[in-house]
């Protein structure tokens, strides 16, 4: 793994501590932040039912609208060559730097034992990611790339070097290939047993709690040609 895409997760963390810096006069802690999710879920038509192919149950923590800043704050790095922006109903992850990709952080910093289930677009370029329990430069990575192929991941520190693979690129049937296809994502971290989905089909399982909890970012990856993903309908449950 390119070192590149470390330094990449560093700066883009940076970005995230400077959000929720921003984001302290909005909510004073987690309570706060339960009870506005709280009131923007009774407002939703969209649904939040928890999906029946993941185990247990949990409660929507945040809804799937990508147009609130409140919980996806958008942000750009022209130097480092990426940006995420709200465009219509959507976010989109843009990296134009080969080997590198930038991170989308969710405005909530601290997720321990949840599920989230996001629809994920490439339309231009390479793979769309998720991070998460992203924390002091420790974070689990997934990607799926328009070729079909994924990784999980487990970066164990900031340097590049020191790197876990749950699983090493590999095909997967469950995956649409090319562009312009919606792959329904889905992570679930509890405790020490992470499960990664795709289109409602389990592709990979793993059992590690070195890290406990921490943010989730999407994100889009440039390997070798610009790339930007679309990512629609972010929804985050907290286990039971």
């Amino acid at each position: 793994m390119n070192i590149i895409l470390v330094l990449g997760c560093g700066l883009a963390f940076l970005l995230l501590i400077a959000t929720s810096i921003i984001g302290v006069g909005m909510r004073q802690d987690l309570d706060q932040q339960r009870a506005m999710q709280a009131t923007s879920t009774n407002q939703t038509t969209t649904g939040g039912t928890y999906p029946a192919y993941m185990p247990g149950n949990g409660t929507l923590f945040l809804p799937g609208s990508l147009q609130e800043p409140n919980y996806w704050p958008s942000s750009e790095d022209q130097s480092f060559g990426g940006s995420c922006q709200f465009k219509g109903r959507a976010l989109h992850s843009r990296q134009e730097k080969a080997t590198h990709f930038y991170d989308c952080f969710s405005a909530f910093s601290s997720f321990a034992d949840f599920a989230l289930e996001v629809q994920m677009t490439i339309i231009q370029g390479d793979c769309g990611v998720v991070t998460f329990r992203h924390n002091n430069g420790k974070f689990y990575f997934v990607h799926i790339c328009q070729d079909g192929t994924y990784k999980f991941l487990k970066y164990q520190d900031s340097t590049g070097k020191n790197i876990f693979s749950f699983v090493g690129s590999r095909p997967h049937e469950a995956i649409k290939r090319g562009l312009n296809q919606m792959n329904l994502l889905a992570v679930y971290a509890n405790g020490n047993m992470l499960r990664v989905f795709v289109n409602k089909q389990q592709i990979a399982v793993a059992q590690d709690g070195e890290m406990a909890q921490g943010a989730i970012s999407l994100a889009a990856e440039d390997l070798t040609q610009p790339t930007e993903v679309v990512f629609q309908q972010a929804k985050v449950w907290t286990l039971q």
